[in-house]
C-alpha cells in the first residue's frame, strides 16, 4: 500500500512538472523575443477588444463592418491632440493653453513620449513631420530621418558573421535626427511665446521623478525579455530591483541619466551643437568602450564625425488634389507619402466614385470597395520596390509615374472588378524590407495650424544599445535599408534603397494633412511599420468619403496587403461575408496572428460645423486632449 501511495505521489509530482514545463513553453511562445517587429507585433491587453467584436448599432456602415471600442472620442472647439501615448496629450494641451501653437505642442509631446514610451521613439531615433501653416496656406515637410554613417558599404550585412547585425547591436545604428527636428521646429515655426526650456518640463519631470508604466511599455518589455535581461545597460533601466522583475503596468519607472540629458539640452543656448558635438562624444565613447559594452564582439561603424555631418532636410510638402477642392499634404521620400497619395487617387478615380453611394449599405458594393482597395494596395507596394532616398537613388521616373495622370489611368484600367492576379501582374521589380515601430502625434491649434509627426527608433528598443552616460536608446535604422539578400519568397532585392554613406532609409511613415477651402479637414498618421500606409488610407477613405466619424473609421477592423506575402491579412471581427466575396475574386485571406496588432492610427478631423473631433486608436491605448 505504501508503495502504491508513493507511486501516486510521484505521478502527481511528474504531472505538475510537465505542466510547469508546458506552461513555460507557452509563455515563451507568447512573448518570443524575436517577435518585436515594432508597433505591429507583440501581445497587448488593449487589443482584447479586437476579439470581443463589440458592434456599433448606430453606425450606418452596416455592411462595411464596424466595431465600437472603449477609446475616447471628443469634440473640441479650438484645439485638439491625438497621440499613441497614454500620458503625453496633456503635455501638449498645457502648451496650447499657455499660448503656444501646434508646433510648440508637438515638440513637447514628442519629448514626453520619448520618456514614457521609450520602446518606440526618443532622442536616439528620427522623425518625419508635416506642417500646415494656416496664415500662409502653406504645407511643409521636415525630414529628420536617421542617416547612414560614413563608413557603411552596400553588402556590409551580407558579409557579416554576426547574426541579426542589421537589427541588433553597434552596426545597426544610424545617425539620429530627432533632436535636429525638434530644434528646427522650435526655431522656425514655434509661436515665440513658449521658451525652449518650457517644452522640456514634463519630459524632465517624468524621467527624473518617474511615471506609471503603461500597457504598451509593459508588453514591449515582456516581448523583449530575453534581450533586456542579457544586455546589462538596458536591464539597469528596465529591471525593477524591488520586484526582481521587469517593470509592470502601474509601477513607477525613473530614468535619471536621461533626465540629466534632457535638462542639459533644455538649458543649452545651442541645443543642436550640444547634441551633435558634446553629447555625440559621450555616446560614441560609450559605444567604443569595449570593457562596458554589451556587444564586445562587434566593431562599431558610427563616429563623432557622422554626428557632426548630420543635416536636416526641409521642403514643401508633397501636395496633391485628390478630389474637387480637397488636397492631401504628405511626405516626400524617404517617407511613403507618394504611395499613400497614389492609393487615394486610385480609390477616388471617377471610374470608382459611384461605389461610395452604396458601399456602406449594400453587401456587393462593400465587397467591391475592399477588392478595389486591395488592388490599389498591391499596385502601390509593387512601386515601393522602386523607391529609396531620391537624393541618391535614380528614381525620378518612378516619382513621375506615381504623380502622373497617364500612369494613374493605366493602373486604374488594369484593375479587374472580377478577380485579382499573381504578383507579376503588378509590375514588381524586386522587394524592399519591411520596416517597423514608430509613434505618432496629430495636433490642430486655435489658429488653424496643424502638425502630423511620426517618430521612430525602428524595432522595439531600437538596436538594444543604450548609452549609459546619457540614457539615450539608439535606433537600429540600418535595418530599413535593402541588404541585398534574396528574401523568403525568392525575390531578388530591389536596386534602390541600398546602403550608402549619408543616405536615409526608406520608411512607411507618412504623416499627412487633408485640407479644403475651409482649412484643415483631417490630420492623420500612424505607427506600425509597413501597415501604416494601408491603415491610414482605409481610415481616411471611411471617414472622408463614407461618412463615418473618425472614431468609427479608426475602430473598424482592417485589411492589409503588401503584395508579398500574397494574401490579405485581416483583423478579427472583419465581416465574414466580405471575406467570402473576396475569396470569390481569387484573393487569399488570412487572419492576423493572435496577439499581433496591426497599425495604430491617431487622427483629428474637423466637421462641417467647425468642431474638431479627436480619436486615438484603441489598439495601443493612446489618449486625446483639447479645449
Amino acid at each position: 500500500m505504501k508503495y502504491i501511495i508513493r507511486s501516486q505521489y510521484i505521478s502527481i509530482i511528474l504531472l505538475v512538472l510537465v505542466c510547469i514545463v508546458l506552461g513555460s513553453l507557452w509563455f515563451m511562445l507568447q512573448y518570443d523575443e524575436d517577435d518585436d517587429g515594432g508597433d505591429s507585433s507583440g501581445s497587448f491587453d488593449e487589443i482584447d477588444e479586437l476579439y470581443r467584436c463589440p458592434a456599433c448599432p448606430s453606425s450606418r456602415s452596416t455592411y462595411l463592418g464596424n466595431l465600437c471600442s472603449s477609446s475616447k472620442f471628443n469634440d473640441y472647439h479650438q484645439s485638439a491632440i491625438s497621440t499613441d501615448s497614454n500620458i503625453c496629450a496633456e503635455s501638449g494641451k498645457s502648451i496650447l493653453e499657455e499660448g503656444g501653437n501646434a508646433i510648440d505642442a508637438t515638440v513637447a509631446v514628442l519629448l514626453c513620449m520619448g520618456v514614457t514610451i521609450p520602446e518606440s521613439l526618443g532622442l536616439g531615433g528620427g522623425s518625419l513631420i508635416v506642417l500646415y501653416l494656416a496664415k500662409s496656406n502653406r504645407s511643409v515637410f521636415v525630414d529628420a530621418r536617421e542617416m547612414a554613417p560614413k563608413n557603411v558599404f552596400r553588402d556590409m550585412f551580407n558579409t557579416s558573421k554576426i547574426e541579426d547585425a542589421s537589427q541588433l547591436g553597434l552596426q545597426s545604428i544610424a545617425v539620429p535626427g530627432e533632436l535636429a527636428g525638434y530644434w528646427h521646429l522650435h526655431s522656425n515655426y514655434g509661436s515665440g511665446r513658449i521658451t525652449w526650456k518650457r517644452l522640456f518640463r514634463d519630459s524632465i519631470d517624468y524621467a527624473e521623478n518617474g511615471f506609471e508604466v503603461g500597457f504598451h511599455l509593459q508588453n514591449s518589455l515582456r516581448s523583449n525579455r530575453a534581450k533586456i535581461m542579457k544586455f546589462k545597460h538596458l536591464k539597469q533601466v528596465f529591471f525593477n530591483e524591488k520586484t526582481k522583475n521587469l517593470y509592470q503596468k502601474g509601477e513607477i519607472l525613473r530614468q535619471p541619466k536621461l533626465a540629466e540629458t534632457l535638462r542639459n539640452l533644455s538649458e543649452s543656448l545651442d541645443p543642436n551643437q550640444y547634441f551633435y558635438q558634446e553629447l555625440a562624444e559621450k555616446i560614441i565613447a560609450d559605444i567604443y568602450d569595449r570593457d562596458r559594452s554589451d556587444f564586445p564582439e562587434q566593431q562599431p561603424i558610427i563616429t563623432v564625425e557622422d554626428f557632426h555631418n548630420y543635416r536636416l532636410q526641409e521642403r514643401s510638402a508633397l501636395s496633391a488634389r485628390i478630389k474637387d477642392d480637397m488636397f492631401l499634404h504628405t511626405t516626400h521620400l524617404p517617407g511613403s507619402g507618394l504611395l499613400f497619395s497614389f492609393i487615394m487617387k486610385i480609390m477616388l478615380h471617377e471610374k470608382f466614385r459611384e461605389m461610395y453611394r452604396t458601399a456602406s449599405i449594400d453587401p456587393e458594393s462593400s465587397i467591391l470597395f475592399y477588392h478595389r482597395l486591395t488592388e490599389a494596395f498591391k499596385f502601390a507596394y509593387a512601386k515601393r520596390s522602386d523607391l529609396g532616398d531620391d537624393r541618391f537613388d535614380p528614381i525620378n521616373s518612378t516619382i513621375d509615374d506615381l504623380t502622373s495622370e497617364e500612369f494613374l489611368e493605366r493602373i486604374v484600367s488594369k484593375i479587374n472588378d472580377s478577380t485579382t492576379y499573381d504578383s507579376d501582374y503588378y509590375e514588381v521589380n524586386g522587394y524592399q524590407p519591411p520596416d517597423h515601430g514608430t509613434a505618432h502625434v496629430s495636433i490642430v491649434d486655435s489658429e488653424g495650424n496643424a502638425v502630423a509627426a511620426t517618430s521612430t527608433i525602428n524595432l522595439y528598443f531600437g538596436s538594444k544599445v543604450i548609452s549609459p552616460s546619457t540614457g539615450i536608446i539608439l535606433n537600429d535604422e540600418m535595418d530599413d535599408f535593402n541588404s541585398g539578400k534574396v528574401n523568403y519568397f525568392g525575390l531578388k532585392p530591389s536596386n534602390q534603397n541600398t546602403i550608402q554613406p549619408w543616405k536615409r532609409p526608406l520608411s512607411s511613415m507618412c504623416p499627412s494633412i487633408f485640407t479644403d477651402n475651409t482649412g484643415v479637414r483631417l490630420v492623420i498618421g500612424g505607427s506600425g511599420g509597413s501597415k501604416i500606409t494601408t491603415s491610414i488610407a482605409l481610415v481616411s477613405l471611411r471617414h472622408l468619403f463614407l461618412n463615418e466619424t473618425i472614431k468609427q473609421a479608426i475602430d473598424a477592423s482592417r485589411i492589409h496587403h503588401q503584395l508579398f506575402p500574397s494574401n490579405i491579412e485581416y483583423e478579427p471581427c472583419f465581416r465574414l461575408d466580405i471575406l467570402d466575396g473576396l475569396r470569390l475574386r481569387n484573393h487569399q485571406v488570412k487572419e492576423i496572428k493572435k496577439g499581433v496588432r496591426g497599425a495604430v492610427v491617431m487622427a483629428i478631423s474637423r466637421d462641417q460645423n467647425g468642431l474638431l473631433q479627436a480619436n486615438s486608436d484603441f489598439r495601443k491605448g493612446g489618449t486625446i486632449a483639447g479645449f
